[in-house]
């Protein structure tokens, strides 16, 4: 086999390494990785890269990415994601024009937590698995680039956005 990459349509329910397995065994690749992990619940493309294009990585990295999904104002959860446990959840809901007039600080360079369902890995575990079995960590902040944020308010509590982020 030869070296390149693949690009997976991935579902919900498949971790990344997965994924890249089925792609490994279907292949007869020697190696395959992949430019980004998509955690299990997430749903969206995954580079996979076979062979010698693994050496790539680094460079796939560093480039623009765009993320599609929805929020949901008034609750917060234990995996910052609707498949945790709900641990607060509150009426007052922001206005969409009170929306709209703060997402100027979200964009350029910003500190941001990463989800606690993120596939990082903290002693060698991944961020989710630890989460999942209530396990107690903490995850630093880390540097990421905001590009752009469109947003369209779907019901009173309920947002669809698209980020442009390296």
């Amino acid at each position: 086999v030869r070296s390149g990459y693949v690009i997976i349509d991935k579902p919900k329910g498949l971790s990344s390494a997965v994924v890249v397995g089925r792609v490994k065994r279907a292949l007869g690749a020697v190696k395959v990785g992949h430019a980004g992990t998509l955690d299990p619940d997430a749903t969206g493309l995954l580079v996979c890269l076979v062979n010698g294009a693994t050496k790539i990585a680094p460079y796939i990295h560093e480039g623009i990415k765009v993320y599609e999904g929805t929020f949901r104002f008034g609750v917060t959860t234990s995996s910052d994601d609707m498949t945790g446990r709900v641990l607060t959840s509150s009426d007052s809901i922001p206005s969409e024009h009170e929306v709209r007039e703060v997402l100027p600080s979200f964009l350029g360079e910003i500190q941001q937590i990463p989800p606690r369902v993120s596939a990082i890995q903290i002693d060698g575990r991944r961020a989710y698995d630890l989460e999942r079995k209530g396990a107690e960590f903490e995850l630093a902040a880390r540097t990421v680039v905001v590009h752009s944020i469109e947003l369209k308010k779907v019901e009173s509590t309920l947002y669809a956005y698209r980020i442009s982020c390296g």
